[in-house]
């Protein structure tokens, strides 16, 4: 989403080169991978994570 905003941007104040979009692309990517870190090491997934090796379901992950 912060591309697109961008990109509209970008087309709204007439800049030839898509500084706005690269911008708002490389925020998208760097905040996504981190809420995707924070979310991967909450304690609800870390606890679920050790709720299936304290029951022995490690056997259904390859």
């Amino acid at each position: 989403m912060p591309g697109v905003i961008g990109y509209w941007l970008d087309q709204f104040l007439g800049i030839p080169v898509p500084v706005f979009a690269m911008i708002g692309f490389v925020a998208g990517l760097i905040l996504g991978m981190t809420h995707l870190v924070i979310m991967a090491n909450s304690p609800e997934t870390r606890g679920r994570v050790e709720h299936d090796k304290a029951h022995g379901d490690e056997e259904h992950h390859p």
